[in-house]
């Protein structure tokens, strides 16, 4: 298929890659792809990167997969893969090096945890919007008149929750799922 090329002479360490992952990823209409491994559906969810659990730090992407359990997805083709880097959210049980499942999306509930993105750079908070009867936090105006605040708040105790305008926040999608390794 033109993603490795093995040359002559059955060389095996001399194998080489022609095109990164990525190419196929992205040659594939869908987000993600099915595999059959033993007795259950398993999809290959592409692993973005790293998110922030604790201060925002700058969003980039990898060139990775992760293998996921089908009863784990929800929207294969809208689900992707994030490693978490901090301790914000170790109350909800999402700790340091956990692989998170994302489901995107741009719009969210009060109490859902979320990947949010300020200013390119991203972070894995529970997300509260605040109307006009909210504590006096740094506010907005909406549409309708209402002061509005938007609020990631980090699920340990130790740490303060962040203040933004909803309009300087992106929601990115999220969390339906984690993956720990031992």
């Amino acid at each position: 298929k033109g993603y490795v090329r093995a040359p002559s002479g059955n060389q095996k360490r001399a194998i080489a890659l022609l095109r990164p992952s990525r190419s196929l990823q992205d040659a594939m209409p869908p987000q993600a792809h099915r595999t059959t491994a033993g007795p259950a559906d398993v999809y290959a969810l592409p692993l973005l990167g790293r998110v922030a659990a604790g201060r925002p730090i700058e969003a980039y992407e990898t060139d990775e997969f992760v293998d996921v359990p089908s009863s784990l997805v929800r929207h294969a083709d809208r689900t992707y893969a994030l490693r978490v880097q901090g301790q914000s959210m170790i109350n909800d049980g999402i700790l340091d090096g956990d692989v998170i499942l994302v489901q995107r999306q741009f719009r969210a509930e009060n109490g859902e945890i979320v990947v949010a993105v300020i200013n390119e750079e991203a972070t894995v908070k529970r997300v509260y919007l605040h109307s006009e009867d909210s504590p006096a936090e740094p506010s907005r105006h909406g549409e309708d008149g209402t002061k509005r605040t938007l609020e990631l708040r980090p699920a340990n105790s130790t740490m303060d929750s962040m203040w933004f305008a909803p309009e300087d926040v992106q929601i990115r999608g999220v969390v339906v799922g984690l993956i720990r390794r031992f």
